[in-house]
């Protein structure tokens, strides 16, 4: 089968190297010939495809630089499916045009089906319970009051990754508030208003808004799940002791059990999923107060962690997943 996987090189570092070391397996793959596009300039008005034929003996080490590989222009139907390794945020309009090409290029997890997973609702509507309290608002009367319920809460943007789109709000005197963020630092507000409102432009889509969990501190639970077959999990733990725990945050990475409640959390939700095209996820779970893991949130599409899997299992997780690939790209 011809698989076209379209991702940007100069965004991943090298000692991040999920998406890169994924292109050597699924280039490896005897069943699978595989095409890398890089994101923003990949097809035409005549549905056309500037893409770079990867050879099976290719190294991930050769990911950050394409210059020795002669591109080919080939039609989006030549390809048997497409799997989009773009990191968000994701510029305006770009998932559209991708969704523009659904009639001609089947995706991995289809564009359509992200746009809606996007949507700061979406979660709330499909996991209501297996969340903590969240709102989804850009009003700032109602961001006020979810605030002085629960006195110390998270706001999320839907189009970001990594922990760079996650605020920390809190409450320092009457007249001192503050949200953080692990990568611009703190920010400070003489009242709760002058807050939220310079919070609500950072982004032009609505918030999620979220209890801040106590249990925090515990780690941050991913499960890899894949058309709703659970992979496996591990525990993300900030050595610094920092609130986000992501391993592009510096988190360092453990083995994790599943619990029966949260496969009930994933068997819930995963087929919302399925059922708009989306078939890789990544579920973050919290420690709720009661000592309960919570969803975070669900990740979907170009999800990370196949490798960190394999790693501490030493399971061939990867291989697992280009064989999963090549059987629904048959179905």
């Amino acid at each position: 089968m011809r698989l076209l996987v379209i991702s940007e090189p100069s965004v991943y570092p090298e000692k991040i190297a999920e998406t890169p070391e994924l292109y050597e397996s699924l280039a490896a793959h005897p069943q699978i010939e595989l095409f890398h596009a890089f994101p923003h300039d990949f097809i035409d008005e005549d549905l056309q495809v500037k893409a770079y034929p990867v050879p099976s003996s290719y190294s991930y080490k050769e990911y950050w630089d394409w210059s020795a590989i002669e591109p080919v222009i080939l039609s989006a139907g030549h390809f048997d499916l497409a799997f989009c390794r773009t990191l968000k945020p994701f510029p305006d309009g770009y998932m559209d045009q991708l969704a523009s090409l659904e009639p001609w290029l089947r995706f991995v997890n289809s564009p359509r089906g992200i746009i809606k997973h996007l949507k700061a609702d979406f979660l709330p509507q499909i996991a209501a319970a297996w969340l903590p309290p969240m709102i989804v608002t850009r009003d700032h009367d109602a961001a006020c009051d979810f605030f002085q319920q629960h006195g110390e809460i998270v706001a999320k943007e839907t189009n970001s990754c990594g922990g760079k789109g996650v605020w920390r709000v809190n409450k320092i005197s009457s007249e001192e508030f503050t949200i953080t963020n692990h990568y611009l630092g703190i920010e400070t507000f003489p009242s709760l208003r002058a807050l939220f409102s310079a919070l609500f432009k950072k982004s032009k889509d609505p918030y999620q808004l979220v209890r801040f969990l106590e249990n925090v501190s515990e780690g941050d639970k991913r499960v890899l799940v894949v058309d709703g077959e659970v992979y496996g999990a591990y525990l993300r733990l900030s050595e610094a002791g920092a609130w986000v725990h992501n391993v592009s945050a510096g988190g360092q990475y453990h083995l994790a059990s599943i619990e029966p409640y949260e496969r009930e959390a994933i068997a819930g939700t995963a087929k919302a999923y399925q059922e708009m095209g989306v078939h890789t996820l990544g579920y973050d779970f919290l420690m709720g107060d009661d000592g309960k893991w919570q969803i975070s949130e669900i990740n979907a599409g170009n999800i990370a962690g196949y490798s960190l899997l394999e790693e501490l299992t030493g399971v061939p997780i990867r291989h697992r997943f280009c064989d999963w690939i090549e059987r629904f790209s048959r179905r």
